[in-house]
């Protein structure tokens, strides 16, 4: 049995999903650990995928999911990952991200070989539409995560002990990261934080929290409030204006001043 999971909970991304996920399988595919299992929990309503996947059955230890009888979301895909998988230690890698260092599993390894950590993060950078790596992001807990402020990053940054490993709240996707990073440091302690660059993200227009309204990002900030006491304090009240109140209201008056105005 491989020490270390890789879950890729992925789907068909508006066409270019297989894509995406034939590079991030690919970026495994290079690194030096030996031996990994890697679980795709797919959710595309194509083939698309399930080819992909066939692709690399030669060079990776994969297992293809199909979950589309799940909820269609992020978090119920993740999670369908995790009860899959055997590894002592779970890594995150959603199909738009890559590993950007060789030695980023192996690393990743190295860290849960003190039996006093339970969740690790690494760096990470930003992937642009043309493949250009831009900036770096060194992770850190920030107080107001409970409400949305993320200087962790993407949950592809991210691996655990797969026996502590808490499970998404799948009622949540734009906030699904955060709250995950919050509830990890309740009950499982602080974090080991690595500045080591190990993964680049994806930034693009089809990412399914680029296409959440304002008012569905506010209702999951509402539903954070209800979840933890830490939302409800002062400073959690003032991050929640300036993040979810004001900037909706801001673009509700933009578009009534865009209106054309009526004819008489």
């Amino acid at each position: 049995m491989p020490r270390l999971s890789v879950l890729i909970p992925a789907y068909e991304m508006g066409g270019v999903g297989a894509g995406y996920l034939a590079q991030a399988l690919g970026s495994l595919a290079q690194q030096d650990l030996p031996d990994f299992e890697v679980i795709v929990a797919d959710q595309s309503d194509d083939n698309s995928l399930a080819t992909v996947c066939a692709g690399f059955a030669g060079r990776l230890r994969l297992r293809r999911l199909d979950t589309r009888d799940l909820p269609r979301s992020s978090s119920a895909n993740t999670n369908a990952a995790l009860e899959a998988a055997r590894g002592e230690v779970v890594k995150f890698l959603f199909q738009d991200d890559l590993l950007i260092l060789e030695t980023a599993l192996s690393e990743t390894l190295t860290a849960f070989e003190d039996a006093a950590v339970t969740w690790f993060a690494c760096g990470g950078r930003s992937l642009d539409a043309d493949g250009q790596l831009h900036g770096s992001q060194t992770p850190r807990m920030d107080a107001m995560t409970v409400m949305g402020v993320n200087t962790v990053g993407h949950p592809s940054v991210v691996a655990l002990r797969r026996a502590r490993a808490p499970r998404f709240d799948e009622r949540l996707n734009w906030m699904m990261d955060v709250d995950y990073y919050h509830r990890c440091q309740t009950t499982l302690g602080p974090p080991l934080l690595s500045p080591r660059l190990m993964v680049a993200t994806r930034r693009h227009a089809l990412q399914q929290t680029s296409l959440l309204t304002p008012q569905a990002r506010r209702a999951e900030a509402l539903l954070m409030q209800k979840k933890y006491p830490e939302a409800r304090s002062i400073s959690a009240q003032l991050v929640y204006l300036n993040r979810y109140v004001l900037p909706d209201w801001a673009s509700r008056i933009a578009r009534l001043r865009t209106r054309a105005p009526r004819q008489i």
